[in-house]
C-alpha cells in the first residue's frame, strides 16, 4: 500500500529541477542539467558502533544543489571531444573528521558547507578493429583546506 512516503531510496537521490539539451547537427549536442539533492544522516553516524567514534546525534540532513553543462562534437577519425562545466553547493555536507585532542585517535561525523566548481575537458577516440581509448583533463577548486583559501584551481588527469 502507497502512505505517501519516501522511502530512504528516495530521500537520498538527486531530484532533477531541470534538463535541457539541444542537437545542432547529428554530430553535436549541448545539455544542461540542475538538480537538487538531500541526504538524511544515517543511525550509524550518529551513534558509534566502535570505540574509535564520537557520538554525533545533532546532525544535520545534507541539501545541495548540483549544475552542470556540457558539449559533445563528433568529428572525423573516430574522434568525441567533450566539454564539461559543473558546480556543486552542499550545505552541512556529512563528513568525517579526525580528532587528535583527546589523546588518542578518534573520529565524528560532522556537517560542513562543501562547494566545488570546475571545467573537464574529454576525448573519445575510436580506433579501428574494435579498439578505443580516451583521455580527459579536469581541473575544479581543491578539496584540499590548504589550497582551498587561495582559490587554485587543481588540475587532475584521466
Amino acid at each position: 500500500m502507497d502512505d505517501g512516503c519516501c522511502t530512504g531510496a528516495e530521500l537520498q537521490r538527486p531530484q532533477c529541477i531541470g534538463t535541457v539539451a539541444a542537437q545542432a547537427d547529428p554530430g553535436s549536442s549541448l545539455y544542461l542539467n540542475v538538480s537538487q539533492s538531500f541526504v538524511m544522516p544515517t543511525f550509524s553516524q550518529m551513534y558509534p558502533k566502535n570505540d574509535m567514534q564520537l557520538p554525533t546525534p545533532n546532525l544535520k540532513p545534507q541539501k545541495g544543489i548540483n549544475m552542470k553543462s556540457d558539449g559533445r562534437k563528433r568529428n572525423h577519425g573516430g574522434h568525441t571531444w567533450k566539454a564539461a562545466l559543473f558546480h556543486i553547493d552542499i550545505k552541512d555536507n556529512i563528513s568525517a573528521s579526525v580528532d587528535k585532542d583527546s589523546g588518542t585517535v578518534q573520529y565524528i561525523y560532522v556537517n560542513e558547507d562543501f562547494r566545488n566548481t570546475g571545467v573537464e575537458l574529454s576525448n573519445e577516440i575510436r580506433g579501428k578493429n574494435g579498439l578505443s581509448y580516451n583521455w580527459g583533463h579536469h581541473m575544479a577548486e581543491s578539496p584540499d583546506e590548504e589550497l582551498r583559501p587561495t582559490g587554485r584551481m587543481v588540475p587532475q588527469f584521466w
